[in-house]
């Protein structure tokens, strides 16, 4: 996910740029877990540049729209749940990672 307006929306997202650009990341609740996108970057010997984190996934579109350089890599579902209220591009990522698993707490 990314904001409209940020320009890696109109040019597209790339394995090589991806990483590295500044990305939003939700707060682990486990010390030390490294999350599923985590580490399926690790695999290719890719790592993310986490700026900012949140501990819950409804402040999402709040963040991006504040600080539009950045992303968030999350699940399709959620993403274009935002996607229909907000003004908020929705990209596949350049890269795979196994399937998650979200829970309602």
């Amino acid at each position: 996910m990314i904001h409209r307006d940020n320009p890696a929306a109109k040019k597209g997202l790339t394995l090589k740029y991806c990483p590295g650009m500044p990305h939003l990341a939700p707060t682990s609740y486990i010390e030390r877990h490294r999350s599923a996108i985590d580490a399926a970057l690790a695999e290719q010997g890719l790592k993310r540049n986490v700026q900012v984190t949140i501990p819950y996934f409804a402040l999402v579109p709040h963040v991006l729209l504040a600080e539009s350089d950045l992303i968030l890599t999350t699940g399709r579902q959620f993403a274009e749940h935002i996607n229909e209220e907000w003004p908020i591009g929705v990209f596949a990522v350049p890269f795979d990672f196994p399937k998650m698993r979200f829970y309602m707490l």
